[in-house]
This record gives structure tokens, C-alpha cells and sequence, in this order.
């Protein structure tokens, strides 16, 4: 669901903006969490939705915690297949020799002067990847990991190779540079070697350094 279904379905609380773990069900006959009506009702005595005066009793909804359940898991089911695609599909040469056999970034970068052309891109393609891996990274409900991931596999994908939709382009290549210029990320490394392949195209690295960013060195 998206988040206009979700405030359609009644899983949205209206004083927190976020999916209920604990819905109960108030006087005024609207669903809340139950923690954040607590806490509204100590201070105001009033219905958040009808600003009518309102006690402190409140229903467990147990229909729409199990509504709501059945959604999350459905949710953090679909989050996993992705997730599994990208770790099985894109577990490209690049991730294992970071990864698993710790290969200094020359032995990665002299992977790049053979054919510019990932080995795995007309697969990819064939099976629609580049794009299931670009959806999950725009997903507001997968967490900052698997969002870096996902923008280095695609980074990865298109090494050496201009990336062809304008808005993945900007979408990945901002959020690679985000990462770098982050000051309170330690380990920039995968984010790197994304920006060095990718800017190994004159397009992607007009793209990359059109504010002033500089592509950054890699140590061996």
C-alpha cells in the first residue's frame, strides 16, 4: 500500500502521522496509538479530530491491529524478496572482492579496463533488475543499508556506461555524493568506488561534478 491507502485504510494515526502498532479506539470513535493519546489527553482533554472534550477511556482495535499486522508483514515480506533479489542477482564481482576477499581498490579498479560492459548488465536488463533494484531504493520503508546498497549495485550496473533515465541518474549519483560528504559516516568506501566507476563516463561525470563536487581518489 501507499501512504494514500494507508490513511484510506485507517492504519495512519492522526496525531503521530505514522502506522500504529497499538491502535485503541477513543470516545469520539477514532483510532489512535495508543501511547501518543495518552499523552495528548493528559495535556488537552480534547478530541484531536473533533476538538470536542474527551475522557481518558480507551478500546483496544483489535480489527485493525490485525489489519494492520497482516499489511506489515505482507510489507516486510515484499522488502525481503527485494532484498534477497538484489543480494542474489547483483552479487557482482565488485561486492565479493570488497566484501568477502578484501581486494585493494587497484585490483577493483583494473577490473574496469576489461570490456566497460558489467558482466551481469544484459541479464539485468532481461529481467527488468536495473529497475526493480532503482524501485527499491526510492521505497520509504527500507532502511538507509539496503538504500546504499541498492544505489552502489546501480552505480556498479552502469560503470563505465552513461546511465540512461536522467532521473535515476541524478537519484543515484546525489545520493552516492551524499554519503561522501556525510560527516558522520565512517565507512565511504563503497560509495566511492560507485562515484569512480560511474564517473569514468564524460555524461555521468558532467552529472557528478555540476556543483563543484570532486571525484575522489581512491587508496590502495
Amino acid at each position: 500500500m501507499n501512504r494514500e491507502e494507508l490513511y484510506n485504510e485507517g492504519f495512519i494515526c492522526p496525531i503521530t502521522q505514522e502506522i500504529m502498532t497499538d491502535p485503541v479506539i477513543a470516545e469520539d470513535g477514532n483510532s489512535y496509538e495508543r501511547q501518543a493519546i495518552v499523552d495528548w489527553l493528559k495535556i488537552k482533554k480534547i478530541s484531536p479530530i473533533t476538538r470536542e472534550p474527551m475522557n481518558e477511556r480507551l478500546f483496544p482495535d483489535l480489527e485493525l491491529k490485525k489489519k494492520i499486522d497482516i499489511e506489515r508483514n505482507k510489507q516486510e515480506k515484499e522488502q525481503r524478496q527485494e532484498t534477497t533479489f538484489l543480494l542474489m542477482t547483483v552479487a557482482c564481482n565488485e561486492i565479493k572482492h570488497i566484501l568477502f576477499n578484501k581486494q585493494p581498490y587497484s585490483s577493483l579498479l583494473r577490473m574496469t579496463e576489461e570490456p566497460a560492459l558489467h558482466p551481469h548488465y544484459r541479464i539485468m536488463v532481461e529481467l527488468d533488475g536495473i529497475d526493480k533494484i532503482f524501485r527499491m531504493f526510492n521505497r520509504n520503508d527500507i532502511g538507509k543499508n539496503s538504500k546504499d546498497y541498492a544505489a552502489f549495485c546501480i552505480s556498479t550496473l552502469f560503470k563505465m556506461q552513461k546511465i540512461p533515465n536522467a532521473v535515476m541518474s541524478e537519484q543515484i549519483i546525489d545520493h552516492l555524493k551524499s554519503i561522501i560528504n556525510d560527516p558522520m559516516i565512517n565507512n565511504k568506501s563503497l560509495a566511492k568506488i560507485g562515484i569512480v566507476l560511474l564517473a569514468m563516463n564524460y555524461s555521468n561525470k558532467v552529472e557528478i561534478e555540476k556543483d563543484g563536487f570532486i571525484v575522489p581518489e581512491l587508496d590502495d
